[in-house]
């Protein structure tokens, strides 16, 4: 049986934070070469952190000759307990023994002529803050410097035109606060609503893949809200047409944010050279926002 996973993909540039609202780039292709000369040298040898109470690993760090692009797979380590189970059976607890974990990945392709990195998004695995930590303390302990060391998210300056024009969305978020939060309110409500600092909602599609929201009524939200000085938050999930991949587009701060759509086998799971492979042809020929970052 096939089965539909989302992989979502954001844009960021590796940056040294040298004051208030002033940052440089900071490049991190001798760290990275350092470190996969420690692994080629020892098979044995990791890099390991430790994030939120979890062991946090680079588990492989790899160059393709073709483009000069690294690959990086990052584990977050979880010794949580855990149970497997069919739909109508019972649940079993999956033993794992001292220094055992379930390891969580995520690739990373870092351009260090750009230096950018595009960075896998899973629930469960680690977030591009804890990959911003991670690579902070690696810097100085390789190096015995303070990077500070920032991801800064790549930019769309189109967003904004590129979601209101789209045909197809499938979901919008939108925060408000204020008295605009008594507006979205009066629908559920039927009244003013006392106490409310803010409202949030959420619209969003079924999760078929020809699902789409009411394109007329969608797009009137969106341009009744992107400019009030009132919303907090309001992104959109959309797709240029039938065949294009889900785009998610944040129309307040305009970051890059992709989505990858992969059909699977139940029982399989989903390959890091295959995303890392989807993520290098996004990144340089499959979108234009991003492509015009290279």
């Amino acid at each position: 049986m096939s089965k539909t996973k989302v992989v979502n993909v954001n844009v960021f540039y590796s940056c040294s934070i040298e004051g208030k609202e002033m940052c440089s780039y900071l490049s991190l292709q001798e760290l990275f070469d350092t470190i996969r000369e420690d692994y080629e040298s020892n098979k044995d040898f990791k890099v390991v952190k430790s994030y939120n109470f979890d062991p946090i690993r680079i588990k492989s760090i790899e160059v393709s000759n073709n483009t000069g692009y690294y690959h990086i797979i990052m584990e977050r380590l979880d010794d949580r307990p855990l149970s497997k189970t069919t739909i109508y059976g019972e649940s079993t607890g999956i033993d794992l023994k001292d220094n055992e974990y379930i390891g969580h990945e995520i690739s990373i392709l870092y351009d260090p002529l750009k230096h950018t990195m595009l960075i896998q998004r899973n629930i469960s695995s680690l977030s591009p803050s804890g990959v911003e930590r991670f690579i902070d303390s690696l810097y100085f302990d390789y190096y015995e410097e303070i990077a500070n060391f920032k991801l800064v998210a790549a930019v769309d300056n189109r967003a904004k035109g590129k979601a209101l024009n789209n045909e197809i969305f499938r979901r919008i978020n939108l925060k408000v606060t204020g008295d605009d939060a008594d507006d979205l309110l009066l629908g559920v409500s039927g009244s003013k609503y006392e106490g409310v600092e803010s409202v949030e909602i959420i619209i969003a599609t079924n999760r078929s893949k020809d699902a789409e929201l009411d394109h007329d009524i969608s797009k009137k939200i969106l341009t009744d809200w992107v400019d009030d000085d009132k919303v907090e938050k309001l992104s959109v999930k959309t797709k240029e047409t039938e065949d294009s991949p889900i785009e998610e587009i944040d129309l307040l701060r305009h970051s890059l944010k992709r989505t990858l759509e992969y059909t699977y086998q139940e029982g399989s799971e989903l390959n890091a050279y295959r995303i890392y492979l989807d993520m290098e042809d996004l990144y340089r020929n499959g979108d234009d926002a991003i492509s015009l970052l290279v």
